[in-house]
């Protein structure tokens, strides 16, 4: 097993090559001795040259069980872990011509080992809840690309899974998540950039998705439409906040005066269902602008006559 640097041209400019890597092997077919590539590495593998025979037998010893002798670089340890069991992947092949009889074997379940264990459970039902809720359509629908849409569903599935940073979820979704299984994306081959820029394309579709969530929850749980819920609260920024418009010195409920805030609302009907969510400056007073906040979240007048008479809040603050 062995790793080869090929040239290949671009698509775009026939002009223009670029190198790309493979992990080859040379098997003996008859008197023959011939080359086979195992897994395509890409144009962005970037081990130096000098570690790419040590990469190559350690991947040949995971694949074949084989005990290392050496312990090797962590981040080497990892591709290797990664390159084999992609490899391992490829090549498993279920026979189907094979009876029952034939197909189960008994095994000693004390010579069993675990490796590249992953979670799977939350993320198939997050991911199941998705597509009931027609959320991975209405994304194709408003035109995410296909790297695009895997980011939105990666990020979202981990940020319920295990709510965290960008950064986190990026990692969660390459080492710890199984869910490259059920969506058939590896986010090991997607920049973490991919991650940190998607929310800010979920934000500009914010009301299209809002609406179709709400509309698409209505649907399924045959329930009347009754908004009945409204609140206001505020999170604070540490540092100076710059470029941010919204942030602005204003009453904070977690009592940091300190700090520059926004204002976040929500609007729910009965069923505890989000209608509508909006992000206000952190200045902005509760009271004093009931109705513009209605009007901004384009409640109809009859459902802002029966907030204005109930006064129901939810305070989730």
């Amino acid at each position: 097993m062995y790793i080869i640097k090929t040239i290949s041209k671009s698509k775009k400019d026939s002009t223009q090559n670029y190198y790309t890597y493979r992990l080859m092997e040379s098997i003996r077919v008859g008197k023959k001795v011939k080359k086979r590539t195992l897994l395509n590495l890409g144009s962005d593998f970037n081990v130096e040259q000098e570690d790419w025979a040590t990469l190559s037998k350690r991947v040949d010893e995971i694949i074949k069980q084989a005990p290392s002798l050496f312990t090797l670089d962590k981040d080497l340890e990892t591709i290797a872990q990664h390159y084999a069991l992609k490899i391992i992947s490829a090549q498993a092949v279920v026979d189907t011509t094979l009876n029952d009889e034939d197909r189960y074997k008994e095994i000693d379940t004390t010579t069993i080992k675990n490796s590249d264990i992953k979670d799977i459970g939350i993320e198939n039902i997050l991911y199941e809840t998705i597509k009931e809720l027609k959320l991975d359509a209405k994304l194709k629908e408003l035109g995410f690309t296909n790297i695009q849409y895997n980011s939105a569903i990666g990020t979202l599935i981990a940020k319920i899974a295990n709510p965290s940073s960008e950064a986190k979820a990026y990692d969660y979704l390459c080492n710890t998540s199984a869910i490259n299984e059920l969506i058939g994306c590896d986010y090991n081959k997607i920049s973490s950039n991919s991650i940190y820029r998607i929310s800010d394309k979920l934000l500009a579709h914010k009301d299209d998705l809002e609406k179709h969530l709400y509309t698409t929850q209505k649907a399924i749980f045959e329930y009347d439409e009754t908004i009945t819920l409204y609140d206001l609260t505020n999170t604070y920024f540490e540092g100076g906040v710059e470029g941010v418009e919204k942030a602005k010195r204003g009453r904070s409920k977690e009592k940091r005066s300190d700090a520059k805030i926004i204002t976040l609302a929500v609007m729910l009907d009965s069923s505890g269902f989000v209608r509508q969510s909006e992000i206000f400056d952190g200045n902005i007073g509760e009271a004093t602008t009931f109705k513009e906040m209605l009007d901004k979240l384009k409640v109809p007048q009859k459902e802002k006559n029966l907030l204005s008479s109930h006064k129901s809040l939810l305070d989730f603050s």
